[in-house]
């Protein structure tokens, strides 16, 4: 494995803005859907990476998995510091 394998990961960030844009403009949206729609977006974004880079999208797929839960567990401690 090489460290390209894990560009993906910088992907959180991005998936913790677009989740934070869908709840101030689109507040109806169940809150339960939220990790479907993180794992999408990183599916996306790695499978991207993948495709660009000639790396295995079976990895790229296992990275978004890491990455969706990454997100949402920078989003949970954000809001655990912030206390709200």
């Amino acid at each position: 494995m090489e460290l390209q394998d894990f560009f993906g990961l910088a992907g959180a960030p991005v998936i913790i803005g677009l989740l934070a844009y869908l709840k101030a403009e689109w507040p109806e949206v169940p809150t339960r859907w939220y990790p479907v729609i993180a794992f999408v977006v990183a599916l996306s974004i790695n499978e991207l990476i993948a495709a660009t880079t000639g790396k295995d999208p079976l990895l790229a797929a296992l990275l978004a998995l890491v990455t969706s839960l990454l997100a949402s567990g920078f989003y949970s401690q954000a809001r655990a510091l912030a206390g709200k």
